[in-house]
């Protein structure tokens, strides 16, 4: 999966650099409490992570996504008054497909995504449905 943190840029321009920190380590921190002992999380840039699970079929990777998405939601950060919300994108390694092809496929589902809102869950090309946010 490629977790993203929906409008880190604009929590930096407008909060500061400090909080942008204290937000991605937190982010960290909830990542790992949500993960098996056997999955890997990483910082690939900015605002954007990455989480290995090996052994995961896609419905299972999904779940964890949508646990650690809602996690963030309610999770506070320091003085920062509004929520901190992330899009994920989720793909299943297929048969004989290299890592950067896993990746790219994560990525495209990030992105899709961000464009159906920012703050959820979508699965790459496997005909999962995306996990939305609940409502209310």
């Amino acid at each position: 999966q490629i977790t993203e943190i929906d409008q880190y840029k604009k929590c930096n321009a407008s909060q500061g650099h400090a909080m942008g920190d204290e937000v991605c380590a937190r982010l960290a921190e909830l990542l790992c409490y949500q993960m098996r002992p056997t999955a890997t999380a990483a910082r690939i840039v900015g605002e954007e992570f990455a989480v290995l699970m090996p052994h995961t079929k896609v419905r299972e990777a999904l779940a964890t996504a949508e646990r650690f998405r809602a996690a963030m939601v309610k999770a506070a950060f320091g003085s920062l008054k509004e929520s901190v919300t992330v899009s994920i994108g989720v793909a299943e390694l297929q048969d004989d497909e290299d890592g950067d092809a896993l990746l790219r496929r994560a990525d495209h589902a990030l992105y899709a995504a961000k464009r159906a809102g920012r703050n959820q869950v979508v699965a790459a090309e496997s005909g999962e449905i995306g996990i939305a946010p609940e409502t209310g």
